[in-house]
């Protein structure tokens, strides 16, 4: 009760739905335990639950009422939070863990708002007391910080110290920042793929972008054994497949899609699954996926599988946006910043496709321009690099070579901005180095 008499806020149904997913879904656990603790909770049973079911967790232990009532035995709170009865009842209140995003925030938000509470009578009792108005706004200023959930990232750090950890890791041999090579030279000359990196390659429809993207997610996981995750929008998870088996078996991708393979190129595409079972490399197809829903596939692949080290989204602009939103612009904003936070906080490169606008085909020369993608949100402000294919052939059919290709950096936050010429295989859609350097901008 405040003082004035009123009910702290709190909802024992929205707690009772976070455990109750986190009694079925791994991936529940993981996310309230980063957004919760057990003083988040109102009523005294569900704290006691939420402590066990941690316990269990931090000691790798499976979840499930027989466990769990095991453990609240040990802890001899069994009893007190209402017996095997009370648990049965708890494990029916969700059937999956598909909300529990949405119930989490309430409880977190209800918890802030006790606290809020506690602080505004604790304030009101200090200014009758002899303490300084100065000392009376600095425990204000302390318990509003600790409300508003102190954290990691917004403590700042002294360039020495900085300097002195570069220093030791780098006589330790320890990488100081880790990049992704592709196995392309045209990529790798002048591009550095880090983790927390937002990459965006664009073009115009047609022009490769796709056939690039998982060229590179091929070369990341047989090259060098990193976890990817695609997320294609426009492509179901066997085109992507069929794509990669012919792009690096060297196998044309209508001959598979057609049953019209000889026995060469069968005998290449039987090898390449044995090539693909050591590959890492998973593919959601969902043609609606929004940025809580890639946020929630990452959390799920790092539970039951292994943490990604690197997601590719084709392409951005189909992704799902605020529904509360009627400005398309300010939705692909939204979601080019969530996506850089994202590999931020999850350490991990984020390789997003996008489309460029018409502009370019007004232009004598339809080379690519940062200015083409102005109209699709803050994706220029947001990504550390920024590259477009082009392809001549695309514009002069009867000029251009339908062989060429480029790679124009337009961005690069890290490194040159440089254009490089490859040859592109239009059967196998794979893109390969040309025999000279690239030209810097």
């Amino acid at each position: 009760m405040t003082q004035s008499g009123q009910e702290l806020p709190n909802n024992p149904n929205a707690e009772a739905g976070v455990l109750s997913a986190m009694l079925i879904d791994k991936v529940a656990v993981v996310k309230a335990t980063k957004a919760l603790s057990e003083s988040d909770f109102w009523k005294k049973a569900h704290k006691l639950i939420f402590r066990a079911i941690i316990n269990l967790w931090s000691n790798d232990t499976d979840i499930d009422l027989i466990t769990l009532q095991d453990r609240l035995k040990q802890e001899g709170t069994f009893d007190r939070v209402g017996g095997f009865e009370f648990l049965m009842q708890l494990q029916g209140v969700v059937i999956s863990g598909s909300s529990v995003d949405n119930h989490i925030e309430i409880v977190s938000d209800l918890s802030k708002r006790r606290k809020l509470a506690v602080l505004s009578d604790n304030t009101l009792h200090l200014i009758h007391t002899e303490k300084t108005t100065a000392d009376i706004h600095q425990n204000i200023l302390e318990t509003l910080i600790n409300i508003t959930g102190k954290s990691d990232k917004n403590e700042t750090s002294s360039l020495t110290k900085i300097q002195q950890e570069l220093e030791t890791n780098y006589d330790n041999g320890v990488e100081l920042v880790t990049t992704y090579p592709t196995g392309l030279d045209f990529l790798d000359y002048g591009v550095n793929m880090s983790v927390g990196h937002l990459v965006i390659l664009a073009s115009r429809p047609s022009f490769g972008k796709s056939a690039l993207a998982t060229q590179i997610a091929f070369n990341w996981a047989s090259l060098y054994g990193l976890n990817v995750m695609i997320f294609s929008l426009e492509m179901d998870k066997e085109e992507v497949a069929i794509r990669i088996i012919s792009q690096c078996g060297e196998i044309n991708e209508k001959d598979i899609t057609t049953h019209r393979m000889n026995e060469y190129a069968l005998s290449r595409f039987v090898a390449m699954g044995d090539t693909i079972k050591e590959c890492k490399i998973t593919v959601n197809e969902n043609s609606s996926i929004s940025l809580p829903l890639i946020q929630d596939g990452v959390t799920r692949q790092t539970v039951e599988h292994e943490k990604p080290d690197a997601i590719i989204i084709d392409y951005l602009q189909l992704m799902s946006g605020n529904k509360r939103s009627t400005n398309r612009q300010e939705e692909v904003s939204e979601m080019s910043r969530g996506l850089k936070k994202l590999a931020k906080s999850e350490k991990m490169l984020v390789l997003a496709l996008a489309q460029l606008n018409r502009g370019c085909e007004s232009r004598d020369n339809k080379r690519p321009l940062l200015s083409d993608l102005r109209e699709s949100g803050g994706i220029e402000q947001d990504a550390d690099t920024v590259m477009f294919l082009y392809r001549d052939v695309m514009y002069h059919k009867d000029k251009a070579n339908d062989n060429d290709a480029e790679l124009l950096v337009r961005k690069n936050r890290h490194g040159k901005i440089y254009t490089s010429h490859m040859t592109f295989y239009p059967e196998i859609t794979r893109f390969a180095d040309k025999k000279w350097y690239p030209k810097e901008d």
